[in-house]
């Protein structure tokens, strides 16, 4: 008798434990790196989902230290939604904080990088990329050329050239012994066609030097693929990025799935395309892409 009483009180424990947050009326908690453009729009569509659906949730801005919450209110946050790197940090910094998160406008890097330093969090830890898969990039490439084209990627993390296959399409990683793009591109052979990918993780492309490396690829007749809607505006032929505003649809997703964890890219994504370079580099575009911005959704 003793023992069925000790079962009834664990499990009556157990129970009541969960339904601890639901009486302390738990909140959502979203956090940013600020309150101004693509964050505070950001921020506004999340905070208005939430109260879609009945829900008030807690919001920090990282640059309004007054809006911090207390520490009463983070323990009865239940789920956390964080957009921008700083953001995402400041989740890993609070340790009281274990509970789901999903976080946006961060990169693999910074992700990867807090892991690392936090392996006991990554459970809980969900992402939404602002990188891109190469196959999606590839995909698209193979769609913008009319003829197979080799894609270089410069990584100053490689010691050595390495190639891979992606969809058919040659990817050429070279190494960057001084770490200076313009020189490498001086470099590459004029045959076969050759596109150089961009990526956001690398420090070969900076906002110091992007100008100066795209004149000299435009010079070449190389066209550079970047990975945003300024990267396209600066000289890239065409980029691919997450479409932002698809975001909350994301948010949406994992909320449903109850805090499911993935790391991954946007389902979302546009291709911006810049039509006067094409236009000098001689490059015919499909009728898919006569718009300045393409959206595509889903894989690659």
């Amino acid at each position: 008798m003793m023992h069925r009483n000790s079962i009834c009180a664990r499990w009556l424990g157990g129970f009541l434990a969960c339904l601890a947050p639901l009486c302390l009326n738990a909140q959502p908690l979203i956090i940013s790196d600020g309150s101004h453009g693509i964050y505070e729009q950001l921020v506004k569509d999340v905070f208005e989902q939430y109260q879609e659906d009945g829900i008030e949730p807690i919001i920090y801005a990282l640059d309004q230290p007054h809006s911090a919450p207390s520490q009463h209110e983070l323990s009865l946050i239940d789920e956390v939604v964080s957009i921008g790197s700083g953001a995402m940090k400041a989740i890993f910094e609070y340790k009281s904080l274990e509970v789901p998160s999903l976080s946006l406008l961060t990169t693999k890097e910074s992700y990867l990088e807090q892991i690392a330093e936090n392996p006991r969090d990554a459970a809980l830890r969900s992402v939404i990329y602002l990188n891109q898969p190469l196959n999606r990039i590839v995909h698209v490439g193979k769609s913008v050329f009319e003829d197979p084209v080799e894609y270089i990627i410069f990584d100053n993390k490689r010691f050595q050239q390495q190639r891979d296959i992606i969809h058919q399409q040659v990817i050429t990683y070279k190494p960057l012994v001084d770490n200076t793009v313009i020189k490498a591109i001086r470099n590459l052979d004029s045959t076969p066609q050759k596109a150089i990918i961009a990526l956001p993780s690398h420090t070969a492309f900076t906002p110091i030097t992007i100008k100066n490396t795209l004149i000299s690829a435009y010079k070449a007749q190389i066209p550079i693929i970047g990975y945003s809607q300024s990267f396209t505006q600066a000289g890239a032929l065409f980029s691919v990025h997450s479409d932002v505003e698809r975001l909350p649809d994301e948010v949406r997703l994992w909320r449903e799935s109850r805090h499911r964890q993935s790391q991954r890219a946007s389902r979302y994504y546009i291709v911006s395309i810049n039509h006067q370079i094409a236009r000098s580099l001689d490059i015919e575009l499909a009728p898919k892409w006569q718009k300045e911005r393409v959206h595509l959704e889903g894989s690659p």
